[in-house]
């Protein structure tokens, strides 16, 4: 049985990334993606209206896309997710 909180989809996946600190790996947040991008506003809005401090962090190898990495970067930032960036993907596991 799950603890009681104040989202209303308590019963989904959704109060996972809602309730708990959360670490994303693989998603390019591209705009086909764009769910992603409105769960993760949405649970930054949610987390300052209950004035939680849940962490995010995104892990990244170095991306040499230097504008796609800045507009990632930004969105990120924005949405309360820090970026750990690794020189190759097998860091990211170590």
């Amino acid at each position: 049985m799950s603890k009681k909180t104040n989202y209303l989809e308590d019963r989904t996946w959704l109060n996972e990334i809602m309730e708990k600190n959360i670490v994303i790996i693989g998603l390019s947040l591209s705009e086909s993606e764009i769910f992603i991008r409105h769960v993760l506003i949405q649970r930054h809005l949610y987390n300052i209206r209950n004035n939680k401090k849940l962490k995010g962090y995104y892990l990244t190898k170095n991306n040499s896309d230097e504008k796609s990495s800045q507009k990632k970067e930004f969105f990120l930032n924005c949405v309360g997710i820090d970026i750990i960036s690794c020189s190759k993907y097998d860091d990211v596991y170590k």
